[in-house]
């Protein structure tokens, strides 16, 4: 998100100076003014895209994964916990994880330096391998655990 966030910043800085641009070769300087209208209008459509809130939520045996962009949630994913081919942490597992070798990783780890990362792994419906990243809290291993007996507990 850092990336994506220097990229609007620089999106911006590209933007103002190509307008300084355009009213300084057309010598309309009045409308120079409506720069900064310009450029806060282009921050409030675009910078909510740099900051998701992530929510997953586990109920009558799928887990459901959301992302937020400051307004009503997206589901990004649904899977029946039943058909996963693994539940596992990152931190002692994740040996398992590299072997699967997913071609689509979903994730809502907040940062690098997240404790009890958990990958559920599985195959979505075109058959290709993918694996969704999150915390796991206690509840949550738990109720994991009661739809899939591939659970590894931590």
């Amino acid at each position: 998100w850092l990336l994506l966030r220097l990229f609007f910043l620089l999106f911006y800085t590209l933007f103002a100076t190509a307008y300084f641009l355009v009213i300084y070769v057309t010598r309309f300087f009045p409308v120079g003014a409506l720069i900064p209208v310009a450029v806060w209008i282009l921050v409030f459509l675009t910078w909510r895209y740099t900051r998701p809130d992530y929510k997953y939520e586990i109920s009558s045996g799928a887990l459901r994964f959301f992302v937020t962009y400051k307004k009503k949630p997206r589901e990004k994913l649904k899977i029946k916990i039943s058909e996963a081919e693994a539940i596992i942490p990152i931190d002692t597992e994740g040996d398992k994880l590299r072997d699967f070798s997913p071609r689509k990783i979903y994730t809502a780890v907040p940062s690098k330096n997240s404790t009890d990362v958990y990958a559920v792994l599985f195959y979505n419906e075109k058959g290709k391998r993918c694996a969704f990243l999150f915390v796991a809290t206690e509840e949550a291993v738990r109720l994991l655990a009661i739809y899939n007996s591939k659970t590894v507990k931590m």
